[in-house]
């Protein structure tokens, strides 16, 4: 029976950012996949933050275009499985060239052997 996680993380990107944060990788011997990615931005994000799930170079979550928003979240159902060792990669893009901007992420996977 796979086991349920959820990784929850609130992250700031500077004015401008763009580039991966490393949010996941399963240990030897066990597959991660994902089930649901969700992007909440505050009110007043204006839709400058724009971010993506990656699986190696491939834009995996959504599986083109980019989730961005203003006060609300966006949820997306998924079936992306990675290997033992491969990393879950979010992508991210703040436009903004003035200020930084928040996202909150969920992603919800099953662990399996």
């Amino acid at each position: 029976m796979p086991e349920k996680i959820s990784i929850v993380n609130t992250v700031t990107f500077a004015a401008s950012a763009s580039g991966y944060l490393s949010v996941y990788r399963p240990t030897a011997g066990r597959k991660a996949v994902v089930k649901k990615f969700k992007a909440c931005f505050p009110p007043g994000s204006e839709n400058y933050l724009h971010v993506a799930i990656y699986h190696g170079i491939r834009q995996a979550i959504p599986r083109s275009g980019a989730i961005s928003g203003d006060g609300v979240c966006i949820e997306v159902e998924a079936e992306e499985e990675y290997l033992s060792e491969e990393e879950v990669k979010l992508w991210y893009n703040n436009t903004d060239t003035v200020n930084s901007r928040t996202v909150t992420y969920i992603l919800e996977i099953e662990l399996t052997k």
